[in-house]
Parts: C-alpha cells; sequence; structure tokens
C-alpha cells in the first residue's frame, strides 16, 4: 500500500515489479587501471571518462600526492595533472571531477579548474563568487557542497550544505543546489532544496563529542544526478521512488517500484561499526528496522537511469535500468556490498560509452583499482 506522502504526487507512475524487462544486460570485466611502474598511487577518490575512454583518477591520501591520474583506454599511463598547491591548476581539497565536451573540470571548494582534453592543460579557473549573492539570500549562508554537474558550456549546477559544525548539532538541515555561470555568478533562485543525512553522536554544544558525530552505512540520504540534457532526477531512499524535474527545478513527474525494504538486525547495525565507542553510541540510539531501498542512482550518455537497490544479501546489489520515465528495461543482481555503503555523493563509479568504470580497493595496504566492464544490452524476445 502506497503511503499518503507518495500518493499525493501528481504524475505519479507505479511499476509493478512482476513486469518481464524487454532486455537482459551483461557486464564483463575487458581492463583494469591501477599503478604501473611509472606512476603510484594508493588511493582513488572521484573518477571521469572522456569521449576517447581516457580516464581520470583522483588522488590525494597524502599531502604532495594530490593531483588528477589520467590513463590511456588501454590502461596504460599517460600523465599526471596538477599537483597540491594553491595556484592555477593546482589543488588542495579535490570535490569531484567531472567531463564534458573538450573540457576536463576539476572542482574544490568555492573554485573549478578547467583543463583542455585536447592536450590536458590547464585553461582557466572558475572561482565562485558567493559575494553575488544578497545577504539575505538562504544560500549566503552555506558552504560549496561535493556535488558538481556540468549543464553546458556557460553553466554549472552545484549542490550547497550546511557547515559541519550545524549538521553535527542534529537539526534538520537540507542540501540546496542552484547554477553557477562560467563567470562564477550564483543564480539567486534555489533549484531543488533536498533532505541531508543526520550523524549519530550528535551534540548542541560547541565542544564536539567523543567519539565525533559518524553516519552509518544504512544512513537515510538523498540522491541526485542530472542527465547530459539537463533534466534532474533525485530520490530520498528510504523508498525507490524517483521524482523528476526540469533543468530549473520545475517538478514534472514521479515514479515508484514497490521493493520491500531489507531487514536491519541490531546486532548486524552494531557489528558494521568501526570501533567500540560508535557501537556503544548505537546501542543507544534508535536504529531502523530496515535498510534503505536504494544504495545509489547513475544515469548514462543515452538518458537511461541505473539505479542499484539494497537486498537481503549483503554481498549484491540488484540494479534495475530504466528509461527517464521509469520504465524497466533491464536487471542485474550484481556484487556489492552494502555494509560499505556511503551517504554522501559516491564518485566511485560512472557508466560512460557503454562501460561501466567502479573503483575496488581490495585492502588499505593494497593499491586502488578501476576496473572497466564493457555493457551488452541483448533483446529477449
Amino acid at each position: 500500500m502506497l503511503s499518503e506522502n507518495i500518493r499525493q504526487l501528481e504524475n505519479l507512475s507505479v511499476y509493478s515489479l512482476d513486469q518481464n524487462p524487454p532486455l537482459t544486460v551483461t557486464l564483463t570485466q575487458d581492463q583494469v587501471f591501477t599503478e604501473t611502474d611509472e606512476v603510484f598511487f594508493g588511493w582513488a577518490g572521484n573518477i571521469a571518462v572522456d569521449n576517447e575512454g581516457r580516464l581520470f583518477v583522483q588522488i590525494g591520501a597524502e599531502m604532495g600526492e594530490t593531483g588528477i591520474l589520467v590513463f590511456n583506454s588501454d590502461g596504460s599511463y599517460k600523465k599526471t595533472i596538477g599537483r597540491h598547491g594553491g595556484g592555477p591548476g593546482e589543488f588542495e581539497y579535490i570535490r569531484d571531477v567531472t567531463t564534458s565536451d573538450e573540457k576536463l573540470f576539476v572542482y574544490e571548494n568555492y573554485e573549478i579548474h578547467v583543463f583542455d582534453l585536447a592536450d590536458l592543460e590547464f585553461s582557466h579557473s572558475i572561482v565562485i563568487k558567493m559575494e553575488s549573492l544578497k545577504t539575505d539570500s538562504e544560500l549566503r549562508k552555506l558552504n560549496p557542497g561535493s556535488q558538481f554537474f556540468v549543464l553546458n558550456d556557460s553553466s554549472y549546477f552545484f549542490s550547497f550544505t550546511s557547515s559541519l559544525s550545524q549538521k553535527v548539532k542534529g537539526a534538520e538541515t537540507f542540501k540546496y543546489f542552484a547554477a553557477v555561470d562560467k563567470h562564477g555568478k550564483i543564480h539567486p533562485e534555489i533549484i531543488l532544496k533536498q533532505k541531508e543525512f543526520k550523524f549519530y553522536n550528535t551534540s548542541v554544544e560547541d565542544r564536539l563529542p567523543d567519539p565525533l558525530p559518524f553516519a552509518m552505512p544504512f544512513t537515510r540520504s538523498s540522491l541526485v544526478t542530472v542527465a547530459a540534457n539537463g533534466t534532474i532526477f533525485t530520490n530520498w531512499n528510504e523508498d525507490f521512488l524517483i521524482k523528476k524535474f526540469s533543468s530549473t527545478g520545475e517538478y514534472l513527474s514521479s515514479f515508484y517500484y514497490p521493493i520491500t525494504n531489507a531487514q536491519l538486525k541490531k546486532e548486524e547495525a552494531y557489528d558494521l561499526a568501526s570501533d567500540k565507542k560508535r557501537k556503544e553510541v548505537l546501542r543507544k540510539a534508535e536504529l531502523p528496522l530496515f535498510w534503505p531501498a536504494v544504495n545509489s542512482i547513475h544515469i548514462d550518455e543515452d538518458n537511461r537511469l541505473w539505479i542499484s537497490t539494497i537486498t537481503e544479501h549483503s554481498d549484491f546489489f540488484e540494479w534495475f535500468i530504466l528509461n527517464e520515465d521509469g520504465k524497466l528495461l533491464a536487471r542485474l543482481k550484481w556484487p556489492g556490498e552494502r555494509g560499505e555503503r556511503k551517504v554522501w555523493h559516491p564518485g566511485d563509479l560512472i557508466i560512460k560509452n557503454n562501460y561501466l568504470y567502479k573503483i575496488r580497493q581490495k585492502s588499505m595496504r593494497d593499491p586502488s583499482e578501476i576496473i572497466r566492464y564493457k555493457i551488452r544490452f541483448t533483446e529477449k524476445y
């Protein structure tokens, strides 16, 4: 039975789980990108891919390592872009990496570094001008967040979030999305407003508690992805409910799949905590009875949505591949550990050029690997 908040949505499509998808999808590993004799990196952050199949990997586990590694499509290392620093084309804290047309964009707090893909050289920087907002603007009180999308050559789509000090006080907070132009000027109108996740062990005092506030893999969170045509898709991952908006934030439609959330057992929840202190906090907290429904959402260049859902099995997700209106194209069970789920914007998976790229970290001692899988769709009939 649909909840009241879902039933009240306009232009809502409810899909059955019993439908037979017209396509079968297979993922076949065909390339591994990792350290070579020329380059070492122990940790990989966000990744991006260009139209030539070159892979761009954020590194920065240690001071002095910050930069973007570039790999050719055959897995060979090409070069490193940038380094740690505060000058043009240098990075201090990278938040996101993406490509669009002939440009590579590296985003860090208040600044976008732009590189030409033709020669992989630094082009220019765009500084996000918070002072371009009126003093009474709601956005003026926020900080640039971790999500960044390129809408076109002159417009970008940014998230803005509350400060960490506000989040750890336990009050309900939101993340906002607004447009930024090529000069860094922020459009004053808020395009989207989405609920933020909440921490455990919050404190209203100025002094932080011990252990520090933390989130868990089962913490509810907002997910957002943007198609190449600017259409925005959002999800509060308690349910498999996807809302669709125009690039200006106009609500268009929603679609819903009535999947059953996996049960979350208390002992399982405690075991996911990284140390004894966090376990003690969780034992005193009110925990959800179930896992979230959705793990992540992505969109490819053909505007197909790829939505991974959390199942009763701890070692794989069930993926739904849908068209823009939510109609089922294919389903796939694929390895993935729900206990490693991150509640903030994950940059460890990208789908492009009919390939899926996924970061794999075997252990803290092993170098990261980015595995490329060839995507093949075949008709069932």
